[in-house]
């Protein structure tokens, strides 16, 4: 589901531009001199994704980011 929602990887300069695209970036709320001490999520991206990555997102966005970049091979095995 997470790799078909994300397509070619190389469309991805960097790891926070995938992390964007899932709608995870923060939001910076500011006005002026003021600027907001909390930050949520911007929600704008694919929702789909969003979904799939869940409460792990930044750590396996990145983990998937060095995999496909480098083209190494993950083998996962249940116990």
């Amino acid at each position: 589901m997470i790799l078909g929602e994300i397509g070619d990887i190389h469309r991805f300069s960097h790891p926070a531009k995938l992390l964007a695209y899932a709608g995870l970036d923060p939001v910076v709320n500011q006005s002026g001199k003021f600027t907001a001490k909390r930050t949520r999520m911007s929600k704008r991206g694919s929702k789909v994704l969003r979904y799939a990555l869940a409460h792990t997102a930044h750590k396996l966005v990145r983990v998937l980011f060095k995999l496909l970049t480098d083209n190494i091979a993950f083998a996962f095995a249940l116990a």
